[in-house]
């Protein structure tokens, strides 16, 4: 069994193991979100460095309006419920208002949100120095926890994001998962079925595939891939 419970995941294992040291230190990241006409951008996703702070600030228009971000922080509050604060707001509003020569105030912003980062614990001061890198290990008998585990190494947190896609999006496909929902056919050099991959043991596992079935998937799925592409797949044996 794979427990991904991401910042929770401390929460998890003093359930079966009340002496459990933490072995997270969480962190926050807040995003406020603006009208297209209070910030204008052309269509593509700008990341501006500040300096100052050792932060990046990244500008992502979406639908009508343009999503701000990111904050890096501790944070030892309520796990089910962050909540940005005022200084937060302020930080983002004037770092973009500086960046981009803008005078935009509270009553411009139009939503905004927090989530939380299962950063794992080191010696580092700064939440910002931890690494993103995911982690495994056993959490009880039976039992592992993945913080992020990739379908590609470094890259797409697997965790409960297949058991979802099956249950909840009705991805029955190789292809559902590898080119819909994770868009490795289009970011992965393997197309997220080369070497170090997991994806297609994971669905083939949680839709009960025969390994022929498994081996059939995969085969449609490259071709697709090769044939929109014009590039040949490296090959690799099922796991």
């Amino acid at each position: 069994m794979i427990v991904a419970g991401g910042v929770w995941n401390d929460r998890i294992e003093l359930l079966g193991n009340r002496g459990a040291a933490a072995r997270l230190r969480p962190s926050k990241g807040i995003h406020l979100v603006f009208r297209r006409e209070d910030v204008a951008l052309a269509g593509a996703a700008s990341f501006i460095p500040d300096a100052a702070r050792r932060k990046m600030l990244f500008l992502i228009p979406w639908h009508d309006v343009v999503v701000v971000g990111t904050t890096d922080s501790d944070y030892e509050g309520d796990l089910d419920h962050p909540a940005i604060t005022a200084e937060e707001r302020t930080y983002l509003l004037d770092a973009l208002n500086a960046a981009l020569g803008l005078s935009l105030s509270e009553s411009n912003i139009v939503g905004a949100w927090a989530g939380l980062r299962p950063l794992v614990r080191s010696k580092r001061n700064a939440t910002v120095d931890l690494s993103r890198a995911h982690a495994v290990y056993d959490l009880a008998p039976g039992a592992e926890t993945g913080l992020t585990w990739p379908l590609v190494e470094g890259r797409a947190p697997i965790g409960a994001e297949v058991v979802y896609c099956v249950r909840s999006e009705m991805a029955v496909q190789l292809e559902d998962l590898l080119a819909r929902r994770a868009r490795l056919s289009l970011t992965d050099a393997g197309a997220g079925v080369g070497e170090g991959t997991l994806g297609l043991e994971v669905l083939a596992e949680g839709l009960a595939w025969s390994s022929h079935e498994a081996e059939r998937q995969r085969n449609a799925y490259r071709s697709e891939v090769e044939l929109e592409s014009g590039l040949v797949l490296p090959q690799r044996a099922l796991v």
